[in-house]
């Protein structure tokens, strides 16, 4: 697994009722794990230019 997933216990994740509900998979952090990457890309870059990033979670 990519080290941007740590310490993160998928039942959690289920019991919190996280989108997507998928966390029952075996694979379901490998498969988050790589979609953080270029997200983690893309803020990094953002704080790099000293932009500000807006997040609307609905």
């Amino acid at each position: 697994m990519a080290g941007c997933i740590q310490d993160v216990d998928p039942s959690e994740l289920s019991k919190a009722e996280v989108y997507p509900l998928i966390w029952d998979s075996p694979a379901s952090l490998e498969w988050a794990s790589d979609l953080f990457t270029p997200l983690t890309e893309f803020f990094q870059g953002a704080a790099s230019a000293g932009h500000a990033m807006l997040i609307w979670i609905d």
